[in-house]
């Protein structure tokens, strides 16, 4: 029985989390995503490194390590922090698959009824201008991601105000946040602060309403996907001999459709974007898409 990558990284994501939170709770000394190590060892999130010296308007040791580790880390495993331990992870997957589930026997009647009015000519007008949109889609992503700008004004504000200005609005520290206020407050630890109102609704904003936050806005995404460039380790490949999308005139496309970063697998393009997920391999009915190059397989350009 073939095991389901997403369950196998969402158990590990989760596990993360609840020793992230009982380190916190617990003052175990374990640190948080934002600053995991262990005693002396410390591990910043590679923004945050970068934030703080800008905010310092100094070199800081522990920080330029922690930056070397984590692009060493990115340029051999790519960006598996966005997949495998980011908490953001667990609530954009589960909004994903909702959203997904919820309008798809509707969508299903729709796509039927329009297939049977489509001619040839607008089925091939209609490829054409698909290709049309895969390629300018390919280029903004390349040349135009938005996510880039946003790091950019990250860094810049906080050479500019003297602290991490993101670091406010990271749903991944204001997720921790949450909880810890929680404990404290159901505890009988703290009284009610504004806090506990904000940081939920901050998150909320930026993970349910901003749907595409992860894709378009998040700046330590974009750090590690310019870290991940040089990674060519644990990519998705496809085996073209198996794949329905090379022996069939209808074209399958599950793998891409389930890929939460927007990627096509048949392509080696943005490929430093890939986190790892698996969800193309367990979504391929044929079991056609490895993350382990097999002999027998070969990238579709």
């Amino acid at each position: 029985m073939k095991h389901s990558i997403k369950n196998i990284r969402l158990i590990v994501c989760a596990c993360i989390l609840l020793v992230a939170l009982a380190s916190i709770l617990l003052n175990l000394g374990l640190g948080t995503f934002s600053a995991f190590g262990i005693e002396d060892i410390i591990l910043l999130c590679p923004l945050g490194s970068l934030e703080s010296m800008l905010a310092s308007k100094s070199i800081i040791p522990a920080a330029v390590v922690s930056f070397v580790v984590a692009a060493t880390i990115c340029a051999l495993l790519g960006k598996v922090f966005c997949s495998w331990i980011c908490p953001s992870a667990l609530i954009r997957e589960f909004l994903h698959d909702r959203r997904a589930k919820k309008p798809a026997s509707a969508k299903r009647t729709e796509d039927s009824n329009a297939a049977n009015s489509i001619t040839a000519c607008d089925k091939e007008t209609q490829n054409t201008e698909q290709a049309v949109d895969t390629v300018s889609n390919s280029k903004r992503r390349r040349f135009l991601d938005s996510r880039i700008v946003v790091l950019i004004g990250a860094l810049a504000s906080a050479g500019i105000c003297g602290f991490p200005v993101f670091c406010l609005i990271c749903p991944i520290g204001l997720l921790l946040g949450t909880f810890v206020l929680m404990f404290q407050f159901f505890g009988g630890i703290a009284n009610v602060s504004i806090e506990l109102i904000v940081f939920p609704a901050v998150i909320i904003v930026e993970l349910v309403f901003c749907k595409t936050w992860c894709t378009k806005f998040c700046p330590l995404g974009a750090l590690l996907s310019l870290l991940s460039r040089p990674n060519k380790m644990l990519r998705p490949h496809v085996d073209s001999t198996l794949c329905l999308n090379s022996s069939s005139s209808n074209k399958c496309n599950k793998c891409e459709k389930a890929c939460m970063e927007h990627l096509d697998p048949h392509s080696s393009s943005g490929m430093h974007d890939c986190s790892k997920c698996g969800r193309c391999s367990d979504v391929c009915p044929v079991r056609a898409i490895s993350f382990i190059k097999k002999k027998s397989s070969r990238e579709i350009e």
